[in-house]
């Protein structure tokens, strides 16, 4: 396959963003999670970002990017593994069939065994096919890297990502709903940090840099195209991006726009 250019070189269409947050105490998860889609315009801003691309749907190359901050399979620190599944059945259900999950290594990986990203996706859940039969690939964000569109004198300069993300044609952010002993919440925005490969990812990109400056830089620069927040079941607590303390909270929030994502989810927080 011919090598495409970065997604931020190619034109993007202009759509007014709208925020979605869904919440019902008796339905399913994925149920809920189509009814937040729907209400947040998805499904029209996929279809008019592949009409731009001016591809068919077989060969538009969309990436899924889940938070995978688990430590167990049961876990309610990353988001749901069967929830990112459902979402790919239901892209395939409308002719989408090159999609991809990926994430990029997390500190824990520098002291805990088992933390590579296919390992990783393996214990907490992703089987590489869905239950409606549709197979999909785990990436590393932290490999195959190149330099990202940064100008001179950015934050990021001659900083690299990876070409998954570079190369995607539709980019969804899927993060979970859980709060941050330093930040009080650790949403869209944090998930979206977690494209930048480096594994000293605390000293790098919130010590050395400005946190806030980084990901105004993602923002700008290497975005994404939707953000999902999975607060089905949430994580909360003093520690809640390091401990498992489940709540349930039924609610999805969807939105183009993280900030508008972000910003809902923490008024629901309190």
């Amino acid at each position: 396959m011919a090598k495409r250019p970065p997604k931020s070189t190619r034109s993007k269409r202009r759509r007014a963003p709208i925020v979605s947050a869904v919440h019902h105490s008796s339905m399913a998860a994925p149920a809920l999670l189509e009814a937040s889609l729907k209400a947040a315009d998805f499904w029209d801003h996929l279809h008019a970002s592949l009409a731009e691309s001016k591809q068919s749907a077989e060969d538009f190359r969309i990436l899924i990017k889940p938070d995978m901050g688990h430590f167990s399979a049961s876990s309610t620190l990353g988001t749901d593994p069967v929830l990112v599944e459902h979402l790919i059945d239901l892209l395939a259900a409308e002719g989408f069939s090159q999609v991809a999950v990926a994430d990029g290594l997390d500190e824990a990986d520098m002291w805990l065994d088992n933390r590579e990203v296919m390992i990783l996706a393996d214990l907490v859940g992703y089987r590489f096919v869905t239950p409606a039969g549709h197979s999909y690939d785990i990436l590393n964000l932290s490999e195959d890297l190149e330099e990202a569109p940064f100008p001179a004198g950015n934050t990021l300069a001659n900083s690299q990502l990876s070409t998954h993300w570079l190369e995607a044609d539709f980019r969804i952010n899927f993060a979970k709903n859980k709060t941050d002993e330093a930040d009080g919440f650790a949403l869209g925005l944090r998930n979206l940090m977690h494209i930048l490969p480096l594994r000293a990812r605390h000293y790098h990109y919130y010590l050395r840099l400005r946190p806030e400056e980084v990901a105004s830089s993602l923002l700008r620069y290497a975005p994404a195209d939707f953000t999902i927040i999975d607060a089905y079941q949430s994580n909360h607590g003093s520690q809640g991006s390091r401990h498992h303390n489940p709540i349930d909270t039924h609610t999805f929030i969807a939105s183009s726009d993280v900030l508008l994502a972000d910003w809902v989810g923490a008024l629901k927080m309190g």
